[in-house]
């Protein structure tokens, strides 16, 4: 538990913190918009390794390696950013002019039958929602966003640049962490990575300019482009609303504004839907303006049935994450289980979008042509839970999903690395530190007894499902 009991006390996020509310200060309102939309104020151990406490402080000149590498290829892309325009991007409104607007990305859902349709808050055909995205996901009917030209790019990045160096007076820190905060904003800034976030500020703004509107939610809570719709929303004086996406952990770095970000400007949920009153105690701290009433995510509707599993599993489960680190850390384990050997066959499903290096992935495919492991693809998430005698995981949900159905998990973590999902003291649940994981581990968790209970409530499943109306209710 060491990251977890420091980290609220970590004095580079602070300086994060005042970084970004300098620069905000230094800017006009709409790119203090995207000041807030950073990667220093979304402060996310998934794209970053700067937000892992541990591993700043146990191996520094590694991160200072992957802060400077970052900085090399976010300004290449930026060069051809700069100069191109290879992605368009456009947005599409469904439903009635309601006073009521749900906000998404077109990844977050699809159209059906002239209705967007998203797993996280169900719609029906009268609801108002607003679709941003590249022109290639939206359905016909999109209204393109009018790109920006080689000068408008150019000025801006040069004064989100200056902010930033204007604003590295004021964050204070080690001489090695003004380095790693100047980097981390210039690699943004010149890597015309704001793109996304800077169309989306003028589509939504011209759309909430010809529509009446009281209130605005948003699929996510805190990501970047939710932090733009809630600043857009925050200037006409509209109630911002959101429901939890997924478990909320100290880990979830992003979730956690500081007050010097808050009073230059950030904007956040009124209301935030919140699985249960832990999340809500562990949230209260940082968003203190925020009502977090009790609500399930529809992304979770199909366990709220769900029954414990009365057949025995066959294999050994190793579910991976999104991240870099969490994949290294789960195919290092698998490869312990191949070499010392494994009762059980090893089963290893990855995130569908998971960065995976080019050398676990070469070592994965000749596992799988030697037959020593099998790999899932194109499989519902519930036959592989059904086969499976024990999960092995490291912040993927899939290990919560597990314990739901009463089979019993390993945890791997690392004091390097921040927890995503926190499992500890959850019975059928064994937490083992990643460097000392062995073959026996998973037989110790395969005698252990589930009690579904807990997990249930720690994803709403006892609650109501926040679909577009009870999310603008109450």
């Amino acid at each position: 538990m060491g990251v977890l009991a420091t980290i609220a006390d970590d004095g580079f996020e602070a300086a994060a913190a005042r970084f970004v509310a300098a620069a905000a200060r230094e800017l006009p309102e709409d790119l203090a918009t995207l000041a807030f939309a950073s990667p220093l104020a979304v402060r996310s151990p998934d794209l970053s390794l700067l937000w892992h406490e541990g591993l700043r402080r146990l191996e520094p000149r590694r991160v200072t390696r992957a802060v400077l590498a970052a900085q090399l290829v976010e300004s290449a892309k930026g060069f051809v950013r700069l100069l191109t325009t290879h992605r368009r991007f456009a947005w599409k409104a469904y439903g009635s002019q309601s006073g009521k607007l749900l906000v998404a990305t077109a990844i977050c859902g699809e159209e059906r039958d002239g209705v967007f349709v998203t797993p996280y808050v169900p719609t029906v055909s009268d609801d108002a929602v607003f679709v941003f995205g590249t022109t290639d996901r939206l359905a016909s009917g999109a209204t393109p966003v009018r790109p920006m030209g080689f000068g408008e790019k150019l000025r801006i990045a040069s004064r989100l640049a200056a902010a930033g160096a204007r604003a590295l007076r004021e964050a204070g820190g080690t001489a090695r962490e003004r380095v790693w905060l100047h980097s981390t904003w210039e690699a943004w800034s010149f890597g015309l990575a704001w793109l996304h976030d800077r169309y989306l500020d003028r589509a939504l703004d011209d759309h909430l300019d010809a529509r009446t509107a009281t209130a605005v939610g948003c699929i996510h809570e805190m990501h970047p482009y939710a932090r733009v719709v809630w600043r857009v929303a925050a200037a006409r004086g509209l109630e911002r609303r959101a429901v939890q996406h997924a478990a909320v952990t100290e880990g979830k770095r992003w979730y956690f504004p500081q007050r010097e970000e808050l009073e230059a400007g950030l904007a956040v949920p009124d209301v935030l839907f919140a699985f249960d009153e832990r999340v809500a105690e562990l949230l209260r701290p940082a968003l203190t303006a925020t009502r977090f009433p009790p609500g399930c995510s529809g992304r979770y509707v199909g366990w709220k049935a769900a029954e414990p599993l009365v057949a025995p599993g066959r294999c050994v489960l190793a579910a991976g994450a999104l991240a870099r680190f969490e994949n290294d850390t789960l195919l290092a384990a698998v490869a312990r289980l191949v070499r010392d050997g494994s009762r059980l066959p090893v089963r290893v499903r990855l995130h569908p979008f998971a960065d995976v290096s080019r050398a676990d992935r070469r070592r994965l495919a000749s596992w799988e042509r030697e037959g020593r492991v099998e790999v899932s693809r194109g499989v519902p998430l519930s036959d592989d839970l059904s086969d499976a005698a024990v999960v092995l995981g490291m912040g993927t949900t899939v290990l919560e999903e597990a314990l739901l159905l009463g089979r019993p998990v390993v945890q791997l973590t690392d004091e390097r690395y921040v927890r995503y999902v926190d499992v500890e003291g959850v019975s059928g649940a064994l937490v083992v530190d990643a460097g000392s994981f062995e073959a026996a581990d998973i037989e110790r968790a395969a005698d252990l007894a589930v009690d579904p209970a807990a997990v249930r409530a720690s994803l709403g499943l006892d609650h109501p499902v926040v679909d577009y109306a009870r999310l603008f209710s109450g």
